[in-house]
Order: C-alpha cells, then structure tokens, then sequence
C-alpha cells in the first residue's frame, strides 16, 4: 500500500472515531439540558453550540422553554444559516458598505457586523448577527408558547432575516405559519415633510 493511501486511510479512520465518540457521549449525557441565553452569545458559536451533544434549552427573560427531540445538528444549520445571511461566513471576501449616496465599500468590521452596524456587501441583511439570534430565540419562545401568528418582516432589503426565519421553522417541522415581507424594493421614497431630507432617497444600494 502506498503511503498516500496509508494517510487516507488514516484520515478517515480518525474521522469515523470522532463521529463514534460524539454520539457515545450524546448517548450518555442526552438527559442534560444545555441553557444558551441570547445575551451570551454575540461571536459566531459555529462548533463550540453544538458540541455539548446536549439538548438545547432556550431562555427568554428568565423563561425557560425546550425542545427535547431537537437534534444537535440544529445548531449547526442554524449557526451557518444565520452567518451566512449576514455575511459572516465568507470573511474573506465579505465588506462593509458604507451608508452614503456613492455606497463605496470598505474591509469588513466583525464586530460592527455582529451588532448590525453596517451594512453587507456579500451578506443579505443587515441587522446583524446579534438581532437574528434574536429572532431566532423569539421564534422559539412563540413555538414553544403555541402563541398563534404569522411571521412578518418590514424593511427586508435582501429578505435575510426573513430567510433565517424561515430555516428556524423548518428545522422545528412547522408549517401551519408563514413568513411574510414587505418591501418597496426600489429603496425608500423622497421626503414629503420640512422635517426630513432627501438623502436616503439616493441610496440607490437599498434596492433590489
């Protein structure tokens, strides 16, 4: 055998072991509960969310709600739904827009992205990381509460946070509601009052 297919094999066997060893732990701990409350998540959790091979438990305002049967690969695809529709997924090639008629771009700012201080290039929102673990814990606390309701975003730009939205009831198998949006697509309007100015009727970059 040669040694690239020693290396190949090699690799994949370690591969298989990690999988064994995480579901083993899965298997033995599954009657924890893991507590991730939205204010102690700001930076990207990616793989550190899920690693726990715990159920998750939401908590909102010291309410705690849970989904027993949720699988730890939820985390997963919510984490990279959530990042990628706020452009934090490709660093490298993400920047920041800045908010000005000629909407000229500028290298990305993570932490202004989290707090949804910029607006995306790559990305298609720009609310931020911080307000769709936001939407995605409301969402769980409406689901979890059986409060009845639509979901409706104004303002969607691109529709990212209304995409995310979307994933959070997919995941839960939830179809008896639907995702609404309301946009005029072609950015806003020109002033009609003393009391405002026409500048954001020149940002040509906030339509679609």
């Amino acid at each position: 055998m040669s040694n690239t297919n020693k290396r190949a094999f090699t690799l994949v066997g370690a591969i298989l072991l990690i999988i064994i060893l995480f579901f083993i732990r899965y298997k033995k701990t599954n009657s924890l509960v893991v507590v991730y409350p939205p204010k102690n998540i700001s930076k990207t959790s990616s793989f550190k969310s899920f690693t726990h091979g715990l159920p998750i438990k939401s908590t909102d305002n010291g309410q705690l709600f849970t989904f027993p049967d949720e699988s730890p690969l939820v985390r997963l695809y919510l984490d990279i739904v959530r990042d990628t529709v706020c452009g934090l997924t490709l660093r490298t090639q993400e920047q920041s827009v800045v908010a000005h008629p000629g909407a000229f771009k500028v290298p990305l700012d993570v932490e202004k992205r989290i707090k949804g201080e910029d607006w995306a290039s790559i990305g298609i929102t720009m609310i931020g990381q911080k307000r769709l673990i936001n939407v995605e814990w409301s969402l769980r606390f409406v689901i979890a509460n059986n409060i009845p309701g639509d979901f409706i975003e104004c303002g969607v730009w691109r529709g990212g946070s209304a995409l995310f939205a979307r994933a959070v009831l997919k995941v839960f198998d939830v179809t008896d509601r639907h995702i609404w949006v309301a946009d005029s697509f072609e950015g806003l309007p020109q002033a009609r009052t003393g009391n405002d100015h026409n500048e954001w009727s020149k940002q040509t970059y906030l339509r679609v």
